[in-house]
């Protein structure tokens, strides 16, 4: 048996993606803690949101 399974997703870009996730939860969504990366002085780069919206993932990510 064979399952495809597509993902999309939508970027959202922020100098401060610790601030932009602290945003969100203020406003009711969560992130995943799990999925957070981080650069190599200590500073997020990356994290998912907790919702779905529309079937499309988000995500905050450090441009």
């Amino acid at each position: 048996m064979f399952i495809l399974a597509f993902f999309f997703y939508i970027a959202i870009g922020a100098h401060d993606v610790a601030k932009a996730a602290e945003f969100f939860e203020m406003r009711g969504m969560g992130v995943k803690k799990d999925s957070a990366t981080y650069n190599e002085d200590g500073t997020m780069k990356f994290i998912y949101l907790d919702k779905m919206i529309a079937g499309f993932a988000i995500h905050l990510k450090q441009y």
